[in-house]
């Protein structure tokens, strides 16, 4: 009988559960980078950033830190509990946010309204740490005034 008092449950699923979510991440990265990408973007030889250029960048990101999140959850000795939930609530705010967020990209442009929305969902998935946040509305705030710049 378990009172859960005792030692943590060493055994096989304790290593299976990391390499199966990377079997996973991986297999749908390599289909978006053979398959989705290619279908879904023309080749172009224009000067600067081709059209395949964000997302592939964007799923090399991704296999970077799935192989970061296997190799952390291979060698960690301790297991790291998930973040509650809110369930059917946290899916209606960021199903609000996105909505607000895509109005306010509608009527303001692009810089306010994305910024607008990183904001909005990063509020509906739970983020309420003031530094962080504003670090993270900088950033996009940033990273949208360069596309803007850059007329991407």
């Amino acid at each position: 009988m378990k009172t859960g008092n005792g030692p943590e449950q060493i055994g096989p699923g304790r290593k299976f559960r990391p390499i199966c979510e990377f079997a996973i991440v991986f297999s749908l990265c390599l289909i978006c980078l053979t398959i989705i990408i290619p279908t879904g973007t023309q080749q172009s030889d224009n000067f600067g950033l081709s059209p395949r250029m964000v997302p592939v960048a964007t799923i090399v990101i991704i296999i970077g830190f799935a192989i970061i999140g296997l190799l952390v959850n291979l060698t960690g000795s301790k297991q790291v509990a998930a973040p509650a939930s809110n369930g059917l609530a946290g899916v209606f705010l960021l199903c609000a946010a996105t909505l607000i967020g895509a109005w306010t990209i509608y009527q303001f442009g692009l810089l306010v309204g994305g910024t607008v929305l990183i904001f909005l969902t990063a509020l509906a998935v739970g983020m309420r740490n003031i530094m962080h946040l504003s670090l993270m509305v900088g950033a996009a705030f940033l990273l949208l005034y360069f596309i803007e710049w850059a007329g991407l």
